[in-house]
């Protein structure tokens, strides 16, 4: 018998199980797809963490002081010293209202009529 001569099983062949294969093919790929993400994840995270706790360790054996410029330390140690001032608010505030010493009231009395 040759390869030629052997009958193809149709398509449509379902036969007695052939709902069971169909759900067989379908657990095993789900099971095989959670097995893929399962791997894939600890895979990600594990070098993700490998990774991070490489970054620490270059980092503290690293550590320099970089140079500081004391001009700019001087200006914020100023600018606090300032902000510690406190400002003394006189006993009489000064009117609001008074523009440049012109008084620019207007006369409100009122003259009534009774007899």
């Amino acid at each position: 018998m040759s390869a030629v001569n052997k009958q193809k099983m149709p398509i449509n062949y379902k036969g007695r199980y052939g709902m069971w294969r169909i759900l067989n093919l379908l657990i095993l790929g789900a099971i095989a797809a959670g097995i893929f993400f399962t791997f894939s994840y600890i895979y990600k995270n594990v070098f993700d963490t490998l990774y991070n706790a490489n970054i620490v360790t270059n980092l503290r054996t690293n550590a320099a002081i970089y140079e500081l410029d004391l001009n700019a330390y001087e200006k914020a140690q100023n600018a606090i010293e300032k902000k510690k001032n406190v400002v003394k608010i006189p006993s009489e505030p000064r009117n609001i209202f008074n523009f440049f010493g012109v008084n620019l009231t207007t006369s409100t009395n009122a003259t009534s009529t009774k007899k």
